[in-house]
């Protein structure tokens, strides 16, 4: 089921929210600064990326999808701060890729399946967003693989 917005506040409505926490309207705005948006659109849900989460690979390393503690072959890297814009950002490489969480938990219900797909400002700048379908009844927080194709 595709939901369009009136879907999501209705799932809202009778408390069976799918993202925790949840804005029910686009917000483009944070301390009157422009930002990337997030929150209720009119077709879906902007999520947002958590700063704290973002992971690369180490140099060198193999990835095996199998390993129980995969994360041993990444580096949690930190923002970088922009002290002109005050803004934090990160520099993923070209040709580099990245893991991230998201700020929200997803929660999908039993009789919904959710889609995720990269927002057009990344696209812009060569960054593909990646992630798996997000079946029925899964929780958690989403991990976006972040890709720069520059």
């Amino acid at each position: 089921m595709v939901l369009s917005d009136m879907g999501w506040h209705k799932l809202a409505e009778e408390e069976r929210s799918v993202v925790y926490p949840y804005h029910d309207r686009q917000i483009r705005l944070s301390d009157g600064r422009r930002r990337i948006s997030y929150g209720q659109s009119s077709a879906g849900y902007d999520l947002t990326l958590d700063a704290k989460e973002i992971l690369v690979p180490k140099p060198g390393a193999i990835l095996d999808p199998k390993c129980e503690n995969i994360r041993y072959a990444y580096n949690a890297i930190a923002p970088t701060i922009d002290k002109d814009q005050h803004d934090a950002y990160w520099y993923i490489p070209p040709g580099g890729s990245a893991l991230a969480l998201t700020v929200e938990t997803i929660d999908i219900p039993r009789d919904h399946v959710g889609i995720c797909v990269g927002k057009s400002t990344y696209a812009r700048c060569g960054l593909l967003v990646n992630t798996t379908p997000l079946e029925p009844e899964w929780r958690g927080r989403l991990v976006l693989e972040l890709h720069n194709i520059q």
